[in-house]
């Protein structure tokens, strides 16, 4: 295949109105090319010669990674936020729209979505919540101006915290620092919420985290996580898209991880394929907060 003949045919089909058709062959032909390291190579730098590129600019999330290099967040807030600025053109509009309608998107917006309803049973039922991932929180406006205080969450960054405590008052509980260094304290929690870390953790670091978590767990506690599997639905995409590169861990490497941590583990996977949620628990604990992550 060449790859400047192929986005000929879908520049062609975007400047001829079929936008989301463009699109999903241009992700089709990245996943398939993604597993060959030398064939994806030849397609990513094509691409960035191509006439294409310049019009898929328009599009917030190829845009994205660019402009806010070595961060996920930018990505996974436009993914599942799909806010746009009011200058973003006609064209990006469409492009995103399109881009924002792919498997790994929808995966993405409901891995947010549903570990946000999980999170927000856990505060109605007094639990002594951890969360290890506060975009979590986006989108959650019926917690703002509640009692937080059940909630403690990890957030390095300070500009994210100032963000947090202006939207969610001050009985939100925010640790300065990475989740490492919280769980070296003496905390327990009952519900440890955790659906976008192991995006950011390799299987070493992953492995000792989970021990931390572990430790940090109460006697009926739980850990919710959530990783990507290693051959999703849109790898490609992502990788030349996207420019992200997140870690991602199948069943039988979170099983490894959870029997060293001394806990029991339930997955099973999202309605798209992308993504293996994990409910994870000390051995022989009751599953206080039941529910599922699909």
């Amino acid at each position: 295949m060449n790859p400047m003949l192929f986005y000929d045919h879908v520049l062609f089909e975007i400047s001829s109105g079929k936008v989301q058709e463009g699109i999903t062959m241009l992700a089709g032909m990245l996943d398939a090319v993604s597993a060959e390291p030398a064939l994806f190579a030849d397609a990513r730098d094509a691409l960035e010669l191509h006439d294409l590129n310049a019009m898929l600019r328009e599009d917030p999330l190829f845009a994205a990674s660019p402009a806010n290099p070595g961060s996920d967040s930018a990505v996974l807030r436009l993914i599942t936020s799909q806010h746009l600025h009011a200058d973003v053109s006609s064209t990006g509009s469409r492009l995103f729209a399109a881009s924002s309608g792919l498997t790994l998107s929808r995966a993405l917006r409901s891995r947010r979505a549903c570990a946000a309803a999980r999170l927000a049973k856990a505060w109605q039922q007094g639990r002594q919540i951890l969360l290890l991932d506060s975009g979590i929180l986006q989108g959650l406006d019926t917690l703002a101006g509640q009692d937080l205080s059940n909630i403690t969450c990890a957030e390095a960054e300070p500009l994210n915290r100032a963000v947090l405590q202006e939207n969610y008052g001050a009985s939100l509980r925010l640790f300065a620092g990475e989740p490492e260094a919280l769980l070296q304290g003496h905390h327990r929690f009952d519900f440890i919420c955790a659906p976008e870390i192991a995006d950011r953790r390799d299987a070493v670091q992953l492995g000792s985290l989970m021990q931390a978590m572990a430790a940090a767990l109460s006697a009926n506690g739980q850990i919710l996580l959530a990783a990507l599997e290693p051959s999703h639905f849109g790898a490609g995409w992502r990788r030349a898209y996207l420019d992200w590169q997140p870690y991602c861990h199948d069943a039988a490497a979170q099983l490894a991880m959870a029997k060293a941590a001394g806990l029991s583990i339930r997955s099973y996977h999202d309605e798209t394929g992308c993504l293996l949620w994990s409910e994870l628990a000390h051995a022989g604990g009751a599953n206080v907060l039941g529910g599922t992550g699909s």
